[in-house]
């Protein structure tokens, strides 16, 4: 899947994404694509979304982060995929979901993938935005709870992590 728009975040939950991006203390992401992805894997992995709370654009990514690294287009095309074939968020039919998951021209003003899938990273960004707190240690221990508990890994371990 090729994303052709570069991706809009407007949800108020992605104002605390500098907290985990440009914290320099706490430096868990070092790109915002990379809190995108991890935000977009709990919104996948809990099959949930929110809708956009925001009238104007917070922040963007744009599309030729995702097109130039290659981890990345990766791990983004895997999630889209994912997500629309498996979502129950969305009412499509089989092979409307196999023809948005496995081709690249996609002749549908209606539909955008990116804007898909922002729903899912709006919601991982706001659970991940309840973790952080003042205490840098406790905001680790917080975001790695939530991994956890939404089943995504269970040999993470915290004092690796902070130590």
């Amino acid at each position: 899947m090729d994303f052709k728009t570069d991706i809009y975040l407007k949800h108020s939950a992605w104002h605390k994404k500098e907290d985990l991006v440009k914290n320099e203390n706490l430096r868990l992401f070092k790109r915002d694509i990379d809190l995108y992805v991890v935000a977009c894997t709990l919104g996948v992995a809990a099959d949930k979304t929110l809708e956009n709370d925001l009238p104007e654009v917070y922040s963007t990514i744009g599309r030729n982060t995702i097109q130039t690294n290659y981890d990345i287009n990766d791990s983004i095309t895997f999630l889209y995929q994912n997500a629309i074939l498996n979502t129950k968020t969305i009412n499509l039919d089989l092979d409307k979901r196999k023809k948005y998951a496995f081709e690249n021209d996609i002749d549908d003003s209606d539909y955008n993938p990116s804007i898909f899938l922002t729903k899912f990273a709006n919601y991982g960004m706001s659970k991940l935005a309840e973790c952080i707190t003042n205490n840098d240690i406790e905001t680790i221990v917080n975001i790695v709870q939530l991994i956890r508990s939404n089943g995504l890994t269970e040999d993470l371990d915290v004092e690796e992590i902070i130590l």
